[in-house]
């Protein structure tokens, strides 16, 4: 009898070191897949993150803008990411906000999970911060768009993307934006950069100065700028105007 005890006892506790050591596999397997966020870029009208996935994931990507502990605008961009990949996503900030400073938070999920989060902080107040626009270039408004921003390392640098959604289907760095500019202007683009950089600015044929957030020398150029029907051509009688400071 004490033989057939022992025998059983032997049986239930190699059944739980299998069982032990099944759980283990299968825990390590779950601790291993992760999504890591790789770099992360906000300001006052685009953010961008970029993660790598160690194998297959299909979750969804948490974009915040923060006043203090306050969430004052949120954006959801699902995806889906392949084993060993590396993806990014883009978000255009929807509202204009009246406070100076904020926080940019984004966080990266699969089903319900946090895998990785980051912060980085958003100036309003940022003077020597090269400005930047989004242009639209479909008569629709739901096509492709032009983003010219400051980028890392260094905000003296920039970088244009450009979007379809919230993927990037072409991005380039500063060496190459003024051939590209080049490029779209011959191709009859009407093509709006705001910007502080004048050497890129001088590439178009049309220039506008602006000071003080108003447009010298053209009222009318002005007019149609603050209704917002700046579509398709330029006006017939508008002026190159050089920046004289």
């Amino acid at each position: 009898m004490k033989s057939i005890l022992k025998k059983c006892n032997s049986n239930i506790t190699w059944s739980k070191l299998v069982l032990l050591t099944l759980c283990a596999s299968l825990l390590a397997g779950t601790a291993g897949a992760t999504l890591e966020i790789t770099d992360f870029f906000s300001d006052y009208t685009s953010s961008e993150v970029t993660f790598r996935s160690d194998q297959d994931h299909q979750g969804k990507a948490v974009f915040e803008l923060m006043d203090g502990a306050n969430v004052v605008e949120s954006q959801i961009v699902p995806f889906k990411a392949g084993a060993g990949e590396e993806v990014s996503k883009v978000i255009l900030w929807q509202n204009k906000h009246q406070r100076d400073y904020f926080t940019a938070k984004v966080n990266i999920y699969n089903d319900t999970k946090l895998h990785d989060n980051k912060t980085y902080p958003v100036s309003y107040g940022t003077v020597d911060m090269p400005s930047f626009h989004v242009v639209d270039f479909s008569a629709s408004n739901k096509g492709v768009q032009l983003l010219l921003r400051p980028f890392n390392p260094s905000v003296v640098d920039i970088k244009i993307e450009l979007l379809d959604g919230n993927d990037i289907v072409y991005t380039k760095t500063r060496e190459v934006i003024v051939e590209l500019l080049k490029r779209l202007s011959e191709k009859g683009q009407t093509i709006i950069v705001v910007t502080h950089d004048m050497e890129v600015a001088k590439q178009t044929n049309r220039i506008i100065t602006m000071r003080d957030g108003k447009i010298e020398g053209d009222e009318f150029i002005a007019q149609h700028l603050m209704v917002g029907q700046m579509r398709g051509k330029l006006p017939p009688d508008y002026r190159k105007y050089q920046d004289s400071r």
